[in-house]
Formats: structure tokens, C-alpha cells, sequence
């Protein structure tokens, strides 16, 4: 925290259906449960809810079932975070309707690396301007959030193929 860098613990879970949902500020993680039940115990450790890839084939939460099934909006209800960048997937083809449920939810955009894979650390972050250092839950909540990307071969289809190494990509 002294270099103005901080890590959040967290963990992407994986859910009944498949779908991954990452809990931030927590200590312990579940799978294999559906979705709601991961949720609450994401709130129960006063953690955050973050919404990866969303309609990414077979683990976004809404590619496994529609934002209307019943789990579904319980979810989108209790969450703080939806995804609209992603180091793993293309999500271009989804961004209007990831913004739409952004807006219809109050949920933060944000942008994940999804290190899968070497190439994939630190393909986007997020920067974060906060009043006070170290960030917790409600601090991070009221973040003005800069999504910045840094492009390689493999996903420079993605950000539109720029050269630079940083790119601002939207202003929150």
C-alpha cells in the first residue's frame, strides 16, 4: 500500500450451473452451489460482488441462464460490479447490453485481466482515484474508476489494435 498499490483478496467461484462470480474483501470461497447461495456468502463476509464476462459461452452468469430467470436477478440485485472488458474473452459484441444492465442495476463497469494464462497479467486494470489509502469495501464502492489496457498481439483485436503499451480506454 506504501507504492499506492494495493491487492484485494478475492476469488472467482464457480456455480452450480457453471457461471463465475468473484468475490472481493473475502476470506473463504465456495463452489458447486447455485448462485444465490454464493452471493450471500460473499455479503456475509462483507465482500463485494463482481459479475466477470457475463455472457462469455458456458461461464457467464447470463450465457448459463437469462438476466430474467429467477437466480438470475437475485444476483444482479445483490451485486456491485458487472465486467465490460476482459482479458479472456471478446466482450465487444456484448458491451451495449452489458452498459444497459450496468445502468438498470446500478452496478460499477469495470475491467478484469482474467489471468489465465501469462500473457493475460495485467492486460487491463483498473485505476482507481480514492480519498483514503488503504481502499476497503465502501472506499472502493466510491472509486472513480479508469480502465487501462495494455496491448499484445493476442488480444489487440480487442482495444482496437493500438500500439502503445498503455491506453486510457474509457473514463468512468
Amino acid at each position: 500500500a506504501d507504492a499506492g498499490i494495493q491487492l484485494i483478496p478475492g476469488c472467482e467461484m464457480t456455480s452450480d450451473t457453471g457461471a463465475h462470480i468473484i468475490g472481493l474483501f473475502i476470506k473463504t470461497a465456495v463452489s458447486g452451489k447455485p448462485a444465490p447461495e454464493i452471493i450471500d456468502h460473499i455479503l456475509r463476509q462483507d465482500g463485494l460482488v463482481y459479475i466477470p464476462h457475463p455472457f462469455k459461452p458456458d461461464s457467464g452468469l447470463l450465457w448459463t441462464q437469462p438476466v430474467e430467470h429467477k437466480e438470475n436477478q437475485y444476483v444482479m440485485d445483490k451485486a456491485h460490479f458487472i465486467e465490460l472488458y476482459n482479458g479472456g474473452w471478446d466482450a465487444r459484441p456484448y458491451q451495449k447490453q452489458i452498459r444497459h444492465l450496468a445502468e438498470n442495476f446500478n452496478l460499477r463497469l469495470v475491467a478484469g485481466s482474467d489471468s489465465h494464462k501469462v500473457w493475460q497479467v495485467g492486460f487491463f486494470k483498473n485505476r482507481l482515484t480514492v480519498p483514503e489509502f488503504p481502499l476497503d469495501a465502501g472506499s472502493l464502492l466510491n472509486a472513480s474508476i479508469e480502465f487501462l489496457t495494455l496491448t499484445t498481439s493476442k488480444m489487440g483485436a480487442q482495444t482496437g489494435g493500438h500500439n502503445t503499451n498503455k491506453r486510457l480506454i474509457k473514463n468512468i
